[in-house]
């Protein structure tokens, strides 16, 4: 007697198409994910780069100096230049400057400082609110005295609600 096979005989099992056909599906989605991904990341960046070369910090000079004269009845000057930080935290990075004394009170002004930065609290800047995270002053020369009624300098009469 003799069998007669229509099919070719293979020591291999035979694969079977659907798990194939998934494994590709699966690769496709993680390459469009991955592409999507890098996408994003790439419009972050540029739209960081653009808002750092947008923004001018000089144009915040008259702001501030307004804002503390506003504040405290008191003229900021600020000689150096004014930088923005952005890495790790957002800052004000200023040069040079002083903070005059209070009207009617002679001598040297109340502070001198070599460079000031101003470090804001990020999450407060999105809901529309500067907050002070940290201030730190290099170089200071702080004048403490006193004018003929007794008053000191170093005594501030804010006009403006300070949270710590």
């Amino acid at each position: 007697m003799r069998l007669v096979c229509s099919r070719a005989y293979s020591s291999r099992a035979p694969t079977a198409q659907r798990p194939t056909a998934t494994i590709r599906s699966v690769s496709r989605f993680r390459q469009r994910l991955l592409i999507a991904f890098g996408g994003l990341l790439t419009l972050l960046l540029l739209a960081a780069l653009g808002l750092a070369w947008l923004l001018d910090p000089e144009r915040l000079r008259p702001q501030l100096v307004a804002g503390v004269r506003e504040a405290t009845g008191r003229e900021l000057r600020l000689d150096g230049p004014l930088e923005l930080e952005w890495f790790p935290w957002l800052a004000l990075r200023v040069g040079q400057g002083e903070l005059a004394n209070p009207p009617g009170v002679e001598g040297p002004p109340l502070l001198r400082w070599r460079e000031a930065r101003l470090r804001a609290r990020t999450l407060s800047l999105l809901r529309g609110e500067l907050r002070l995270g940290r201030v730190s002053v290099d170089g200071a020369r702080l004048s403490l005295h006193r004018d003929s009624a007794g008053r000191g300098n170093q005594t501030f009469d804010l006009r403006v609600t300070i949270h710590a």
